[in-house]
């Protein structure tokens, strides 16, 4: 989106109940201190891994979905998804506000074309929600503080929206929107 003629990234999360929306969430990031990483130009276009419609019978039941989705922060909970057995297709990859962070053609850090088996920081205190769950299109959203240590060296913690897009039985891709926050932010709302 734009702001005063300058790109942002923008997250919305509507809850909807009884056909009229009962809660509005939204998250802006408008430049490098605020998400950390700051790329909007990697999201101008819907990713094509992100747009698939899996064959029905790919599909993961919902529970199935949000326990694969899960290995996720749990593998950031130990500092390795190989700990968590996340389980990561071929051709997954992960953008955060825009950069791509891991997966096939990823070159920000050494190790990180390889998603599952890339170097991570352990995590220990990160909490996580189930935000939404999209069984017909094979996505589970989650919302998640990533607690102390994960700005690096920074007071705070990492608020994330991390989207995964999930058919039979992997994880095929993982895009996140995230700002800064302070320590002990509450997601705002329960499910």
């Amino acid at each position: 989106m734009k702001e005063n003629g300058a790109d942002v990234l923008v997250q919305a999360r509507l809850k909807v109940a009884a056909g009229k929306i009962s809660e509005i969430d939204t998250t802006v990031v408008r430049n490098r201190d605020e998400g950390m990483i700051f790329r909007p130009d990697g999201l101008k276009t819907a990713s094509p891994a992100m747009s698939v419609t899996p064959d029905k019978s790919l599909l993961n039941a919902r529970q199935e979905m949000i326990d694969l989705a899960s290995r996720y922060p749990n593998g950031l909970k130990v500092g390795s998804f190989l700990k968590s057995d996340a389980q990561f297709a071929a051709d997954a990859y992960r953008l955060e506000n825009g950069q791509l962070m891991a997966g096939p053609g990823c070159t920000f850090i050494p190790g990180c074309a390889d998603i599952k088996g890339q170097g991570l920081p352990t995590l220990a205190g990160i909490i996580y929600k189930v935000g939404a769950v999209d069984e017909e299109q094979g996505i589970v959203w989650l919302r998640m503080s990533f607690g102390p240590g994960s700005l690096m060296g920074k007071e705070g913690t990492l608020m994330v929206w991390e989207m995964f897009k999930i058919y039979g039985g992997q994880i095929h891709a993982v895009e996140a929107v995230m700002e800064t926050a302070p320590l002990g932010t509450s997601f705002g709302w329960d499910l």
